[in-house]
C-alpha cells in the first residue's frame, strides 16, 4: 500500500515537472519571436525618425520590410503548438502579433498615401487609429505576460521579455502624426519648405486635473517646462527662437526664450527655465518662430490654460 501511495506522489511529482519543461519549451520557441516583433516595432519608431532622409522609394521599401516581417511572426507564433496551462496566453500572444499586423499594414498604407495626393487631415486620422491598434497590442502583451505568470509553472515568467511598440504615446496622437505627416510630404517635394511647428508642452510640476478647459497645479511658484518642437519644411533651420510666457490673473507675463537648431524633419526636446507663477489663473503660450518665408504659422504656437492652487 505505501509503495503504491510512493508511486502515485512520484507521478504527480513527475508530471508536474513534464508540464513545466513543455511550457518551458514554448517559451523557448515564443522567445525569438517577441525579439522579432520587438525589433520590428524599434524600425517602425526608426522609420518616423529618418523619413526625411530616405525619401520615397526608401520608405516604400522599409514599410514593406517591417509589414512583412509582422506577418511572418504572428504566423510562426500560430504554427506552434500551446501545451497543456498555455492556452490563455497562447491566445493573448497571437492578438498582439495580429494587433501589430493591423496596426502596422494601416500605418504604412497611410505613409504611403501621404507621400501622393491624398489630404492630410484623412491621412492623419488613419494614422492615429493605427496607433490605437498599436497601444492595444501592447496592452495585449503586458496580459500575456501577466498570465504567464500567474497561470504558469513556477519558474517561467523568467523567460518572458519586455515587448513594445508604443513606450510613448504621444507619438501616435494628432499633433505629432500632423507634424510626421507635414514631413513627409515637404520632403517628397522639391520645392522649398519652410515651416516650423511645437508639438508637445509639459508642465512640472504636472497636472492634478482639469477644470472645464484649465489645467490644475499644484501650489508653485515656478513653472517649468518640456517642449517638443520640430522642423516640419525640408530647409535647415538655425538659431530658431522658442518663447515661453506665463501669466497669471492677467498680470505681466515671465518670459524665457531658447533657441534651437534644426535639421529637416527633426524634432527636438528642449526645457524651459522656471517661469515665475502665483495663485489664480494662468495662460501659457510657447511659439517657435515664426520664421521668413513660413505662410503657415498655425501650429508654432501651443496655449494653455491654468489654474495654480493657492
Amino acid at each position: 500500500m505505501l509503495s503504491l501511495v510512493a508511486l502515485g506522489v512520484h507521478a504527480i511529482a513527475g508530471g508536474t515537472r513534464d508540464e513545466k519543461l513543455r511550457q518551458l519549451g514554448y517559451l523557448d520557441d515564443v522567445r525569438p519571436l517577441i525579439a522579432d516583433s520587438t525589433a520590428q516595432g524599434a524600425d517602425l519608431a526608426s522609420l518616423r525618425d529618418s523619413a526625411a532622409d530616405l525619401g520615397r522609394p526608401g520608405i516604400r521599401r522599409r514599410l514593406d520590410h517591417i509589414v512583412n516581417g509582422a506577418r511572418a511572426t504572428l504566423q510562426a507564433a500560430k504554427d506552434l503548438d500551446a501545451p497543456a496551462g498555455v492556452g490563455e496566453a497562447h491566445s493573448l500572444l497571437v492578438a498582439t502579433l495580429e494587433l501589430r499586423v493591423l496596426g502596422a499594414s494601416a500605418a504604412s498604407k497611410a505613409m504611403v498615401d501621404a507621400l501622393g495626393n491624398q489630404p492630410k487631415p484623412s491621412v492623419v486620422d488613419r494614422l492615429v487609429d493605427a496607433g490605437k491598434n498599436l497601444t492595444a497590442a501592447d496592452q495585449a502583451y503586458h496580459a500575456f505576460t501577466d498570465v504567464v505568470t500567474s497561470t504558469m509553472a513556477k519558474g517561467t515568467s523568467s523567460a518572458v521579455a519586455p515587448s513594445a511598440w508604443v513606450p510613448d504615446g504621444t507619438q501616435w496622437e494628432e499633433p505629432e502624426l500632423t507634424a510626421f505627416v507635414n514631413i513627409l510630404k515637404a520632403n517628397s517635394t522639391v520645392s522649398p519648405i519652410v515651416d516650423v511647428a511645437t508639438l508637445l508642452v509639459e508642465t512640472t510640476p504636472t497636472a492634478v486635473g482639469m477644470d472645464g478647459p484649465r489645467l490644475l497645479l499644484p501650489k508653485t511658484t515656478t513653472v517649468k517646462l518640456d517642449v517638443v518642437v520640430a522642423n516640419i519644411g525640408n530647409q535647415p533651420q538655425k538659431h530658431v527662437a522658442v518663447v515661453a510666457s506665463l501669466s497669471v490673473n492677467n498680470g505681466p507675463p515671465d518670459v524665457a526664450t531658447n533657441y534651437v537648431d534644426l535639421s529637416p524633419g527633426k524634432r527636438q526636446a528642449i526645457g524651459v527655465r522656471g517661469l515665475r507663477a502665483s495663485p489664480g489663473d494662468a495662460v501659457l503660450t510657447v511659439t517657435i518662430g515664426p520664421l521668413g518665408g513660413e505662410t503657415s504659422t498655425v501650429d508654432n504656437t501651443k496655449t494653455l490654460q491654468l489654474s495654480i492652487h493657492p
